[in-house]
């Protein structure tokens, strides 16, 4: 490269420091191979000649129009593919050839053009043999200055149009050459078909390229002494156009901007990518948040039931108090005073008519309330379940497109893949039997620590028979005194208000105990349940947040260097 003034020493330090990072943003995000390839070709170029690309489909004389440039017939010509590797042209005092890897020859010649342009004459794009193809669209990147050779006899074929696109994409300076003008009648044909390239060349790529008609044929006969050739073969306007725009200062600036082409191209290109990465991570953080709000749901609506199934337990409790206030009412009065001389009687009808089979009744309950609890934790995972495998039937009609996202793939289908059988395996293995038999035991001996329950029983005999016997031992001293006529007017409505009064202190404080019991116990195994639900998605639910931050970090990370790009083409342009 030509010695650089100040101004453009800076620039390229800075070109250099945004393809260096750039390329970090990419190794971090494991992109394509090639990728970086270009981005590590570009930077080395920045410091080799100036690189003029010379591309075209097959027959369209490539070769022709660069010996015509260079004035001597370096390179073979013919109507079969003769350039079947990437030929690099560059100055030496003898005329060679010579393999420098295994789709890349070095030809060297002693001709001046050569001395400050490297010149590479590319295999066929529409060639049968498709890896020519491959060659050529993996080498444009790396050009300062593309010339785009097509041929009169089939002026931009659909494939030509569509290597023009590539050429855009790459942010590269592009000539059109229409070559073998020397087969039209006259100027019109000619016009025409410039006409032709111009405007179709604008309306698809909405740029205005300058189209050169030449014949590469009568050039290079015109340079070796055939004026009348040279006149026809209209390619003194073309070296005009290269002396002229080609100058020092400009090849200077083509080099600037060749790899800030790639940067912008590359920037691009994954910049499409991390918006339909996130387009499907906004598909998985939508399953999760569903999900989400499926488990908050499950929760409300558990509490909320349980506390209608509390309820029905506490009115058990309830019912029975009233009717052991009733029983103390008729029991506990004057004209049945004689009756209550017989204590065994009284705790008889006392658990007949009071307690009944109230322990039954709440032993009843809790077993309903575990079946309930245990169905709708089953469901629940059903519920997951279908929602897991919907979105891996959706991700497996997704077709990927992502040079890089091989890993993210694996990994995202892999936990999916996971999911689905994790609930899988609990829907159809779920034994309703034992987790309603762990449940039980847990609140059994819950209810147990709080001394409102024994054996698994209501303790109410106990507490009644308490409260009965001693009832009974005080009227019987109250007899045996001779006092009846205190005992119906003052003891015995005296001891139905204080008996009343413990029994409905004795039952509340049970239905209080009972309730907070079966309550922390429930409480508990809700939370469990949701724990179990949380805990099968929690693998999924960090992978894909942390993919989903980490691609936002990265936009922005490319958008910084778009910006930083955008700046220094502006430089670039601003030369002095």
């Amino acid at each position: 490269m030509k010695i650089l003034n100040q101004k453009q020493e800076k620039i390229l330090d800075e070109i250099r420091l945004i393809i260096g990072k750039l390329k970090q943003t990419l190794v971090s995000f494991g992109a394509a191979i090639e990728d970086k390839d270009h981005l590590e070709q570009s930077a080395q170029q920045i410091d080799d000649l100036f690189l003029l690309v010379v591309v075209g489909e097959f027959n369209s004389g490539k070769s022709a129009f660069i010996n015509a440039l260079l004035g001597e017939k370096v390179l073979e010509e013919g109507v079969t593919p003769t350039t079947t590797k990437v030929n690099l042209l560059r100055y030496g005092s003898s005329q060679a050839r010579n393999a420098l890897e295994k789709d890349l020859h070095l030809i060297q010649a002693p001709i001046n053009l050569l001395s400050d342009i490297s010149i590479v004459d590319t295999p066929g794009t529409n060639a049968i043999i498709r890896e020519h193809e491959s060659i050529t669209i993996n080498y444009v990147p790396r050009s300062d200055f593309v010339f785009f050779v097509t041929s009169a006899d089939r002026p931009l074929t659909d494939s030509e149009k569509n290597f023009m696109k590539t050429i855009k994409d790459w942010g590269k300076k592009v000539v059109i050459i229409l070559n073998k003008i020397d087969i039209l009648e006259n100027e019109t044909d000619i016009q025409h078909i410039v006409d032709f390239i111009s405007s179709n060349v604008s309306n698809l790529l909405n740029i205005s390229p300058e189209v050169f008609p030449i014949s590469a044929k009568y050039a290079l006969s015109g340079k070796r002494g055939n004026n009348e050739h040279w006149k026809k073969s209209k390619f003194e306007d073309l070296e005009h156009f290269i002396s002229e725009h080609l100058d020092d200062k400009t090849k200077i600036m083509f080099k600037f901007q060749n790899p800030l082409g790639v940067v912008n191209n590359i920037t691009n290109k994954y910049d499409q990518i991390f918006c339909e990465r996130l387009d499907l991570l906004q598909e998985d953080i939508a399953l999760i948040k569903n999900i989400e709000n499926q488990l908050e749901s499950y929760e409300k609506d558990m509490n909320r039931d349980f506390r209608f199934r509390l309820a029905d337990i506490e009115k058990i409790l309830v019912e029975m108090k009233q009717r052991g206030q009733e029983f103390f009412d008729e029991t506990l009065r004057f004209l049945n005073i004689f009756g209550l001389l017989h204590k065994e009687e009284i705790q008889r009808s006392f658990e007949k008519s009071v307690m009944a089979d109230v322990p039954l009744q709440i032993e009843q309950k809790i077993l309903e309330l575990i079946d309930w609890m245990v169905e709708q934790e089953y469901r629940q995972w059903e519920t997951s379940l279908k929602l897991i495998s919907a979105r891996q039937v959706k991700y497996e009609e997704k077709v990927f497109q992502d040079p890089g996202s091989a890993a993210f793939n694996y990994d995202r289908r892999r936990l999916i893949d996971d999911l689905n059988i994790t609930a899988k395996d609990i829907v159809n293995t779920y034994d309703r039997k034992k987790e309603a038999k762990k449940i039980a035991d847990n609140a059994q001996e819950a209810v147990a620590t709080t001394a409102a329950l024994g054996a698994g029983a209501v303790g109410i005999g106990t507490l009644v028979a308490t409260l009965t016997t001693t009832l009974a031992v005080d009227i019987t001293g109250i007899v045996l005194a001779g006092t009846l006529a205190i005992l119906g007017i003052i003891v015995i409505p005296s001891r139905r208000k204080k008996i009343n009064k413990e029994l409905s202190e004795k039952i509340n404080a049970l239905k209080d105990n009972l309730s907070s019991s079966l309550h922390n116990q429930f409480s508990s195994e809700i939370k469990n349940s949701l724990k179990n639900l949380s805990t099968a998605f929690t693998p999924y639910t960090k992978f894909i947040n942390a993919e989903n931050a980490n691609i936002n970090n990265m936009r922005k990370e490319l958008k910084l260097i778009r910006s930083k790009t955008d700046q220094l083409l502006r430089s670039i342009e601003d030369f002095s």
